[in-house]
């Protein structure tokens, strides 16, 4: 039987577009996800969700996720599952802010869906105030992260967003 995408990858597939609404009214699914990872607390799409989206996204998919308190820092997602050695198709990316260091407190968490020398490709919430699919430098990337209980895909890894069928949303 051929191997699926991670379940948790098709999740985020079907929520591109999901976007912040502008102004005093919040977007109900980008607020979803906070109640999904734990933080009901937080009621307006201008709280950074990248680290929400993602939590939510594999806690669908049945998986272990960061506690409350950590969900929401990008970086955090470092030290979630297990350790890559790099990119990987479906695997967690971690990077820090572009104009930043890797010191900085501050960065990005997504999917990745695809990769090469210098470039990621991930899905990922509020890239753009929205789930889309968006082109990262490479050098900017910290970790590579997969789950505990999920064996790792051996699909292959394209090497471009053509390459992995997508288009971006961004």
């Amino acid at each position: 039987m051929p191997q699926r995408e991670p379940r948790w990858l098709e999740l985020a597939r079907a929520d591109l577009g999901v976007k912040e609404i502008p102004g005093p009214l919040h977007a109900e699914k980008v607020l979803e996800y906070f109640r999904e990872v734990g933080r009901p607390d937080i009621t307006n799409d201008e709280t950074a969700w990248c680290g929400a989206s993602i939590g939510a996204w594999l806690k669908r998919a049945g998986e272990v996720i960061l506690p409350p308190d950590k969900v929401l820092g990008s970086r955090n997602w470092e030290r979630w599952g297990v350790p890559l050695t790099g990119p990987r198709f479906g695997a967690i990316g971690v990077k820090y802010r572009a104009g930043g260091s890797p010191k900085d407190w501050t960065g990005h968490v997504g999917i990745i869906v695809a990769a090469n020398a210098t470039t990621i490709w991930m899905i990922s919430g509020n890239s753009g105030n929205r789930v889309s699919i968006a082109a990262y430098k490479r050098a900017e990337f910290t970790a590579y992260r997969w789950s505990k209980d999920t064996p790792i895909t051996a699909l292959p890894l394209p090497t471009s967003l053509a390459a992995a069928g997508g288009v971006t949303e961004a």
